[in-house]
């Protein structure tokens, strides 16, 4: 292994010389993921690809197969703050094609335009909306609503220790605590955003996989 990274690869990607993080505006980090996203190669066909809004909230369904398939909600990455559709589209059709579900990107709402918690009230809403259009003519191959989830104001928050972002293990056990059913991976040698880097390292590849063949599994399981 080079070092603390998965593959050679990796290891030369972050070894590539760029600007401060501190020197970067919000405008500046947006076209760079832009920028790289038109680099990227589409990714898998799909059987089909249709955009949609939610009320005034874009988002983007991907459908690798017809007839009735699981759906899965995709946030896109980007702290809240950058990123869109047109960034993660790749990741989203991999996922799809990976999983064999449908997934129903989300373009919510960004800071600092849009200060928290919208980009939260956003995902809550599109979650909402799913649950209550699984009978619908819109998302008529959705199968039963066991599948899909709705928030609902009875369900335990995570404790405020939980709220301070801390190790990834420890934040899995707050979501298990809180009623939620989690599946914690670890991938060592790999980077933040690793699903975007597919293209560029075979361990962030195979990783990717992995991750679509785990959801793959869960949302076949009897």
């Amino acid at each position: 292994m080079p070092g603390p990274f998965a593959d050679d690869e990796l290891a030369a990607f972050v070894a590539q010389p760029s600007p401060p993080f501190a020197q970067l505006d919000v405008t500046a980090m947006r076209e760079g993921i832009a920028q790289r996203a038109r680099q990227r190669s589409r990714g898998p066909q799909m059987q089909a690809v249709h955009e949609l809004r939610i009320g005034a909230l874009p988002a983007r369904v991907y459908r690798p197969a017809a007839g009735r398939i699981p759906l899965v909600v995709y946030l896109h990455g980007g702290g809240w703050t950058v990123g869109n559709l047109e960034s993660h589209d790749r990741v989203c059709r991999r996922l799809a094609d990976g999983s064999g579900a449908a997934v129903l990107a989300i373009d919510y709402r960004l800071a600092p335009e849009h200060p928290w918690p919208a980009s939260v009230d956003d995902t809550v809403a599109a979650l909402r909306w799913v649950a209550s259009a699984c009978a619908t003519s819109t998302l008529r191959h959705c199968p039963a609503c066991r599948r899909c989830f709705m928030p609902t104001p009875t369900s335990p928050a995570p404790s405020p220790r939980c709220a301070r972002r801390p190790p990834a293990g420890a934040y899995a056990h707050c979501l298990r605590d809180a009623g939620v059913e989690v599946e914690l991976r670890r991938e060592p040698g790999l980077i933040h955003s690793f699903m975007l880097l597919d293209e560029i390292s075979p361990a962030c590849a195979a990783a990717a996989d992995r991750v679509a063949a785990d959801l793959r599994a869960h949302l076949n399981a009897p």
